[in-house]
């Protein structure tokens, strides 16, 4: 399934356009000028202004100004403008400067946090680091209709040496109440220019205007990318001539290209949504390529063809893992099997050989021999060991890259290895596809990790071409409630309870009462779930095997009902907990819903009624299904007798749903806790 609304990808830029010197023309000037035409429709000589100085002075009218009507934001952002350049330095070299400012207006109280700032600074070495400068801020405060300025003193900038990848570069801007404007920039010089700056245009608070410009000389080529759905409100490109001296006496031109949104709402975290930058706007660059001399184009970027070759190659690894696997299969895999045992064996072997260090990374970085000694590796190392043991047993296995649920989406049109981030193997067998993690001791044949439920990933079969597929969680997850009382003249309730879990369901049932230190403890909490509850006794099946279902069985006694004198009782028949408030608080909802899995769950409740009592009142029967076989709700009793019983069904069949049906599911949830809010009443004869 395709995450709705994927990373937009704009366009490569080419930026090619070069002054002819003493050399031949390094590159047909005509031909790049029409893919540069054509990409961007008109090309103009850059004009002197420049959006990073778009920012004039503040006047008492900027005090009142109505910038939102988001009456929660605690700040707005009334201008927001950043410039990255690859730029000469004095010695001729070349580095990537970064220029920010920004002017915020307070709203409340709790905004004042924004004029508290950490600039992270990346380094590799001590000569190889990011560089801060020329910073400054002030905050504005009206005071009886006049101005109040209060700068930012430099001895209150603070430098540290955060690690062995960052340093940092903080301070606070003083003079800060609700109602005040602060601004502040600063400039960044960065050798690394193969990682050039993006931009994130939303964030938590509103942003009446956010405007970001790249300068790239024309001997770099950049896949650029636009992130979410929101549209562009301003693009544009232009010329800006000799912008760099490269190699010995060439000229560069720069594209100077800038892009901008206004009167963006605040980004707010909505529930059940697998990553919220896979729906933030923002700019993303990947270096392609670059002009090394006249002879020579480094490639730095490469294509999905180029990535398919390299996993089929003896640098990549897996090859060297299948000859280390196929000996040591040998001694542990004896016996004539069937390639379906055969696969279930290996795969329990090394899921309780190694342990996860949790650290999720798509790539092995250890020897297949050091990994298997040492027990203990990275996801991406348990799972491309995990694909190649089923190689060398001669199985069809394959290693599928792909993002968790929490982080971005990869970008399709070409790959970038820093946006995966986790490696799951793919078996296929038999006409069936089994999708494998062996990161979790308790996994299920055929499971993958909840947050390994990101909807697609990129497969690399064994000498074919590599392809996104969809992962699909397995068939099976559910939950089956049993209620088997019987109810006293004063309301009470005893019986037995049996509970049935399985596939995900009883994988994160077993997690969870492995949290707990003692079945005490277990027992404590469960009888949370059902008011006024006393455990008698508990006995549960399957908690050590992960292949089978979790069955659960108490004895309980539950006094949570109201008895008049005798006369008339009133209870609630829906006993179990689950759905008892709404999963959708948001008024509207901008995003999908992302529940991962399907969900499914039935629930039978049987009661014997006491002697002498009749029914007066109880819910009635009920049928609610979601458009598009999206779930249902399924109701329904019957009373034979002193008998009573209550079934119900409760499903939601697809994995996403959509921003535009929240609503409906909105009301779906409304009406089932609605019905299950009714209560039954008995009186007596």
């Amino acid at each position: 399934m395709i995450l709705p609304w994927p990373r937009q990808t704009i366009r490569r830029l080419t930026a090619p356009i070069l002054r002819k010197t003493v050399l031949d023309k390094l590159l047909s000037m005509r031909k790049y000028l029409l893919l540069f035409s054509l990409i961007f429709i008109s090309l103009v000589v850059k004009a002197q202004n420049d959006p990073y100085d778009d920012h004039p002075k503040l006047t008492v009218e900027d005090f009142t100004k109505h910038y939102t009507d988001d009456t929660i934001a605690r700040a707005v952002v009334i201008n927001e403008i950043g410039r990255a350049a690859i730029i000469n330095t004095q010695d001729n070299g070349r580095e990537l400067e970064y220029k920010f400012y920004t002017r915020i207006k307070i709203l409340k109280s709790a905004g004042t946090d924004l004029a508290t700032l950490k600039i992270y600074l990346r380094k590799s070495s001590s000569i190889d680091a990011e560089e801060i400068s020329d910073i400054s801020g002030s905050s504005f405060t009206l005071v009886n209709n006049d101005i109040k300025e209060v700068q930012l003193d430099p001895k209150s900038i603070f430098n540290t040496d955060e690690s062995k990848v960052n340093n940092s570069a903080s301070f606070s801007i003083p003079g800060i109440v609700a109602g005040s404007i602060i601004e502040y920039r600063y400039t960044t010089h960065s050798p690394f220019l193969f990682s050039f700056h993006s931009w994130v245009f939303q964030s938590d608070i509103p942003k009446v205007k956010s405007v970001f410009t790249a300068v790239i000389p024309g001997i770099y080529t950049f896949n650029i990318s636009l992130g979410g759905s929101r549209k562009l409100d301003t693009q544009k490109a232009e010329l800006e001539k000799s912008c760099l001296v490269f190699g010995n006496g060439g000229v560069a031109d720069c594209s100077v290209l800038t892009w901008g949104m206004l009167d963006l709402p605040a980004l707010h975290q909505e529930s059940f949504v697998s990553a919220m930058s896979d729906f933030t706007p923002k700019i993303d660059f990947e270096l392609v390529s670059y002009l090394v001399n006249s002879n020579y184009t480094k490639k730095v970027t490469s294509t999905w063809r180029d990535e398919d070759r390299y996993m089929q190659s003896e640098e990549f690894g897996l090859k060297r893992s299948i000859r280390f696997f196929k000996p040591l299969l040998d001694t542990l895999i004896k016996g004539q099997l069937s390639d379906s045992l055969k696969a279930r064996r290996i795969y329990e072997l090394l899921k309780q050989h190694y342990v996860w260090n949790d650290i999720y990374d798509s790539w092995a970085d250890v020897s297949p021999k050091k990994l298997w000694t040492d027990r203990k590796g990275m996801s991406g190392e348990l799972n491309l060991a995990l694909v190649a043991a089923l190689r060398a047993a001669g199985l069809n296995a394959s290693p599928l890259l792909q993002s968790c649920r929490r982080s971005a989406s990869p970008r399709k049109l070409f790959p970038v290895r820093t946006d995966f981030n986790n490696v799951l193997a793919v078996l296929d067998l038999n006409g069936h596809r089994y999708f494998l993690d062996i990161t979790d001791k308790y996994m299920p044949f055929g499971f993958i990790s909840p947050e390994f439920l990101s909807h697609e990933g990129r497969l690399f079969p064994d000498g074919d071409s590599s392809r996104w597929i969809p992962i699909t969680p397995p068939q099976g997850n559910k939950n089956f409630i049993q209620y088997d009382l019987k109810m006293s003249a004063d309301g009470s309730l005893k019986g037995e309870i049996n509970e049935y879990k399985y596939g995900y369901d009883a994988l994160e049932e077993r997690k969870k009462r492995r949290n707990f230190s003692t079945q005490d403890d277990y027992l404590d909490a469960k009888t949370k779930t059902w008011k006024n509850s006393r455990i008698i006794s508990y006995s549960v099946n399957g908690m050590d095997s992960t292949e089978e279902n979790l069955h659960s069985k108490f004895q309980i006694e539950i006094r949570n009902f109201h008895a008049d004198a005798g006369k008339r009782i009133n209870f609630s028949p829906f006993l179990s907990p689950t759905f008892s408030y709404s999963l959708f608080q948001e008024a509207q909802r901008f995003y999908p819903i992302d529940f991962g899995k399907p969900y499914n769950e039935t629930v039978v409740i049987q009661i014997q009624l006491p002697a002498g009592y009749k029914v007066v009142s109880q819910p009635v029967d009920l049928q609610i299904k979601l458009p598009n076989d999206g779930g249902f709700f399924i109701m329904s009793h019957d009373l034979q007798d002193d008998k009573y019983q209550l079934s119900y069904r409760f499903s939601f069949l697809k994995e996403v749903y959509s921003a535009a049906e929240y609503q409906v599911l909105k009301e779906f949830m409304a009406q089932i806790i609605k019905t299950k809010q009714k209560f039954m009443v008995l009186e007596k004869i």
